[in-house]
């Protein structure tokens, strides 16, 4: 297919295995996931050794090395097994001070995410999503995934020393390191909401603040006009949450970080 701009071809876009390659002059620019170009979907972890495969797959058929290709922006992640994929992503509060945003279709909420001026952090059930897109998963399949561009993500001190400017710095082992303890940390950062965990033991006091601190306009206000308080309050909240965390949450993090583990080495 060719574009058309004043009577002169601009450009040509073509479409091979789910990537979009658009030529534009001498410009070869290659989009959309190499996870579905590998898997048909990316409903299944994509591993270092798996990530080396494809790239040389795409380069015997386009026939250019791609190790100085240049990367703008890209998604990572992993899937995780879950019993009720609702009930973690439904757990999740605030993340760097973002509210987390419904994601839904055609009126059904099948995720949470969160996006800021440096990257997106999206955790959803991966079968009610496929679905929509004519695919039958099983059952309990959770993504995490963050998307990010280059040069927001090297300005972070873990990638100072790594910068991924290139494909061929993505295709690193050490990159993959890199991007999945990224990952972890961000999870980490998430303040968990769900007060199941707690009995009547906790004090009146810290319900209180619990129920504020997740009532974000609330919070806002008080963060706002009266930051000494604020401030005492954010010490408790994170010692409560503390309980919090050596619990549900951590068993998802682990999980995650698990499966990391895994499509380093593999």
């Amino acid at each position: 297919m060719h574009c058309l701009k004043n009577g002169e071809v601009r450009k040509y876009v073509s479409f091979y295995r789910g990537l979009r390659l658009t030529i534009i002059g001498q410009e070869l620019i290659i989009q959309n996931s190499l996870c579905k170009f590998y898997h048909d979907y990316n409903h299944l972890n994509f591993s270092f050794m798996e990530l080396l495969r494809a790239k040389s797959e795409l380069e015997q058929n386009i026939g250019l090395s791609l190790d100085d290709a240049r990367v703008k922006s890209f998604e990572y992640g992993v899937v995780i097994s879950v019993a009720k994929p609702s009930l973690t992503y439904n757990s999740l509060g605030m993340y760097r001070n973002l509210k987390p945003q419904e994601m839904a279709y055609s009126g059904s909420v099948y995720g949470v995410s969160y996006e800021n001026t440096t990257h997106k952090l999206k955790i959803y059930d991966k079968t009610k999503e496929a679905a929509r897109n004519g695919f039958k998963l099983d059952y309990g399949l959770l993504r995490i995934e963050k998307t990010a561009r280059a040069r927001l993500l090297n300005k972070a001190k873990r990638f100072k020393n790594n910068p991924i400017t290139t494909f061929g710095d993505l295709c690193k082992r050490n990159t993959f390191q890199l991007l999945i303890d990224d990952l972890i940390f961000s999870l980490t950062q998430i303040e968990p909401n769900d007060i199941s965990h707690y009995t009547n033991n906790i004090s009146l006091k810290d319900l209180r603040l619990l129920g504020y601190m997740g009532n974000y306009p609330i919070r806002n206000l008080i963060k706002e006009f009266h930051r000494e308080s604020f401030n005492k309050d954010v010490i408790r909240y994170k010692q409560i949450l503390s309980d919090r965390l050596n619990c549900n949450h951590n068993t998802f993090v682990q999980a995650v970080f698990d499966v990391g583990e895994k499509i380093i080495i593999n």
